[in-house]
């Protein structure tokens, strides 16, 4: 049984040793996200933004052509939007690397030495991480690869459902050229396609990458609440001293010197005490870093993902004059930017969540028995602890569940002015 347990919590440590975003990172390098030190490698990013950028500069232009009918205007601004939030994304990303890199090294780093003790209880927090974080990298990434197979797919979808002409566009969008003759339109088919799946993939990775931060420091957080929980400052009997006080009728009958309390700190309680105090201020100092590094991306994509909701909920609203390829194309997209945004404010409410426990944790620990230099202490530690910590983007949002409400409700209301416009026309 303990070699048994050992081996449990040697495989443990090993996991938490490695902060696995390494699937990330390979997939942001593939999708010009993750820079490298080759030449070539540059051109291959300013190509990927050029193409992305192509995207927008086609929907700007076709938006004179469309102005007038609300549907096919909203798709317009919708797509622009969506890809500039994208590239914008991209962009900041990129820009961000410095502070993205100071984050790992202090995760990987001096936070990971604050999770090596295998007190109980930790094992499990550590193996609920990696089991959830790997679930909604897959789950991410199969919501981002249906809908961009919704979107290569629509115009054969709309071709085998009857529709007359020649083959459209993933998207109606302006060319310079005639994209219903052939090769033009296999160069805009493809143009879109492999612009939109760049950039999809590009922006889910990133989502992917920062909310598996979450989710670290949410696992570090219940460490600490263990820890802080675990410290006892009681005396602390042998086995054959429990046994003498038994026999003795200690436990029934107290004498004077078990009512006394010590009056020095006990080196272990202490100990253990400073200990966790420096894993919070490690804690507190990585979520500084993180919010950095995140909160232009985030703040953007707030912002759009608000007028981008309310556009899908908008032309779903005129289902009847949808076809099947449009209709699988925005309910695929919707339930994506959804799902994006909720990401962000499920796991930042979580790190907010478990930082307004600490304080709690801290109060119920065998403090009773501990002196006056570490009662002092960890009354320092509960007033630090009463202030949760919280995730912003932009100085604005703070990432909770009761914001994704609110970016719900503004979506609504800007639905109802939509819908107010329409009727009016």
């Amino acid at each position: 049984m303990k070699k048994a347990s050992a081996q449990y919590s040697q495989e443990s440590l090993s996991a938490r040793r490695g902060l696995d975003v390494s699937t990330c990172e390979r997939i942001l390098h593939w999708f010009s996200c993750w820079r490298g030190g080759s030449a070539w490698y540059v051109v291959y990013v300013v190509v990927a933004r050029a193409s992305v950028a192509g995207v927008v500069v086609s929907q700007l232009g076709l938006i004179p052509h469309v102005w007038g009918d609300l549907y096919s205007t909203s798709l317009c601004v919708y797509l622009t939007l969506a890809v500039l939030s994208a590239w914008f994304k991209m962009v900041q990303f990129d820009l961000a690397r410095p502070k993205v890199d100071a984050l790992l090294q202090e995760l990987r780093g001096e936070l990971l030495l604050h999770a090596e003790d295998l007190s109980e209880g930790t094992e499990d927090v550590f193996r609920l991480f990696q089991k959830r974080s790997g679930a909604f990298r897959r789950v991410f990434l199969v919501l981002d690869h249906l809908t961009i197979l919704s979107w290569a797919a629509k115009p054969f979808l709309d071709r085998l459902l009857g529709s007359d002409g020649p083959l459209s566009l993933p998207q109606d969008a302006w060319y310079p050229f005639d994209t219903t003759r052939s090769p033009y339109y296999e160069i805009a088919y493809l143009h879109q396609v492999v612009s939109l799946y760049v950039a999809a993939t590009c922006v889910v990775t990133v989502d992917v990458f920062f909310t598996t931060l979450f989710m670290y420091v949410t696992a570090q957080l219940r460490v600490l609440n263990l820890h802080l929980r675990a410290m006892d400052c009681r005396p602390q009997l042998t086995q054959s001293e429990k046994i003498t006080r038994c026999d003795k009728g200690v436990v029934a009958e107290k004498s004077g010197d078990a009512n006394r309390l010590p009056s020095a700190d006990p080196p272990d309680a202490y100990a253990q005490l400073v200990h966790n105090v420096q894993h919070h201020q490690v804690i507190i100092r990585t979520v500084k870093i993180l919010e950095d590094a995140m909160g232009p991306c985030v703040f953007v994509q707030f912002l759009f993902n608000v007028i981008v909701i309310c556009i899908y909920a908008f032309v779903l609203a005129g289902v009847h004059s949808m076809n099947i390829g449009s209709l699988i194309l925005c309910l695929t997209n919707l339930i994506s930017t959804c799902v994006e945004n909720f990401g962000y404010c499920w796991f930042g409410n979580e790190i907010m969540s478990q930082s307004e426990q600490l304080a709690f944790s801290a109060y119920s620990s065998g403090w009773v028995g501990g002196g006056g230099r570490f009662q002092k202490a960890l009354v320092v530690l509960t007033m630090r602890a009463q202030r949760p910590l919280c995730l912003t983007v932009g100085s604005l949002y703070t990432l909770s569940r009761e914001t994704f409400l609110a970016l719900l409700n503004g979506s609504y209301s800007f639905l109802a002015v939509l819908l107010q416009m329409n009727n009016s026309n």
